[in-house]
């Protein structure tokens, strides 16, 4: 019996070319509407059109997988604390190029036109359009490079700042225990980490410094899109965004995904980009206060950003995110598309709580979602050996 979620499926081409039937046995349980394929590979929108399906194209971004035109890579500062003792940063590994870079998103929208009219894509699906995951500490400040040495000052900003802000924050959480950090006063603007810092240092550096950041973002995708949108008109642009519980920090503030045709966050990376954040920010702030233990920071920020019950409870954040998610959404006046990736186990101990795909779509369908991204043919047709084969 067919469910009622639709589905866009993101799916490897090799999968598609090896095994184009895999397609319809989800076509025949799901509501399938798309596919997001990976890789430039004809055959595989070939055989999707065939379906009549949408045929995406997953194009890269400031970073990731693909030939990028050649431009300025990003410059980050060197942050005080990053060690050894930090959990590995995943993405620190992708060399990322500067949303501020002169000519940079012309060329790689005019990169996008031309790819997907030559595979006879209906659209791309832009990823990767922001800074790497705030586990990687640098990219948490984001770029330096003299580009954005001119962009920041154009707003009142100067780069130098950052350092400024450096010392007063760790003046500031050495006098203050993390049993204290919630009972700072704060007023709601941007982000909770974000809003605390200013109130903590009485700064309005962070206010200033991540919604430069953002528009940069933004500035960046809406000149990807237009250079897109004039070499291949007719085509869909969406682009896909981070965790929305700390988005504006990677400068994927809600705003900046006004380009795309759909608000489509990633969930189900609690473990990868939440809680592997939180864990190198508490390790961060340990160095600066010199004070306290890396648990019971780690528990403070949670509480912040209020997810203290699902800091050892993988689901939980998920869930929690998924209702963000869909209230972001009804405030922006878009489509929600949130994407799920299979089931989740918890990867930094506590409790190995899982999240299964059925859980999501069910929940989707009650938060109003148009639809659901899914990454991941197994997770759909109950089986497993596929994640083996593909």
């Amino acid at each position: 019996m067919r469910q009622r979620s639709r589905i866009i499926l993101y799916a490897p081409s090799a999968a598609i070319t090896a095994r184009p039937d895999l397609l319809d046995r989800v076509a025949e349980r799901y509501d399938l509407r798309s596919v997001i394929i990976r890789s430039p590979d004809r055959t595989a929108f070939e055989l999707v059109r065939e379906r009549d399906l949408d045929a995406l194209w997953l194009a890269p971004g400031l970073w990731g997988d693909g030939q990028q035109p050649a431009t300025n890579r990003a410059v980050f500062p060197s942050v005080p604390g990053w060690d050894a003792s930090l959990h590995p940063a995943y993405e620190r590994q992708f060399p990322m190029q500067c949303p501020n870079s002169p000519g940079f998103a012309g060329e790689l929208g005019a990169y996008y036109a031309q790819t997907a009219n030559a595979l006879g894509a209906t659209g791309v699906f832009a990823t990767h359009q922001r800074y790497h995951h705030p586990a990687n500490l640098e990219h948490l400040w984001g770029c330096i490079c003299p580009n954005c040495w001119v962009t920041a000052a154009q707003t009142g900003l100067d780069v130098g700042e950052v350092s400024n802000f450096w010392r007063a924050l760790a003046h500031k959480l050495a006098k203050l225990p993390a049993e204290q950090w919630a009972q700072v006063p704060v007023m709601a603007s941007t982000n909770p980490l974000i809003d605390w810092w200013a109130a903590l240092t009485d700064m309005d550096f962070p206010l200033r410094w991540f919604a430069w950041k953002n528009t940069s973002i933004e500035s960046h995708m809406l000149r990807v899109r237009a250079a897109f949108e004039a070499g291949a008109p007719k085509l869909a642009f969406a682009a896909n965004c981070f965790e929305p519980l700390l988005a504006p920090l990677v400068g994927n503030a809600p705003t900046t995904q006004r380009s795309s045709i759909w608000y489509a966050p990633l969930l189900g990376y609690w473990s990868h980009h939440v809680h592997g954040s939180l864990e190198n920010l508490a390790a961060w702030h340990l160095i600066l206060s010199s004070q306290g233990t890396r648990d019971s920071i780690l528990q403070a920020l949670a509480t912040l950003l209020g997810v203290g019950a699902a800091l050892n409870d993988a689901a939980h954040g998920i869930r929690q995110e998924l209702y963000l998610g869909a209230a972001q959404a009804a405030q922006l006046g878009m489509e929600y598309y949130p994407v799920l990736n299979g089931t989740i186990a918890n990867q930094y101990g506590g409790t190995a709580s899982q999240f299964s795909l059925a859980e999501g779509l069910d929940l989707a369908e009650k938060l109003g979602a148009a639809g659901v991204i899914v990454q991941g043919i197994s997770q759909l047709l109950d089986d497993a050996l596929l994640d083996f084969w593909y």
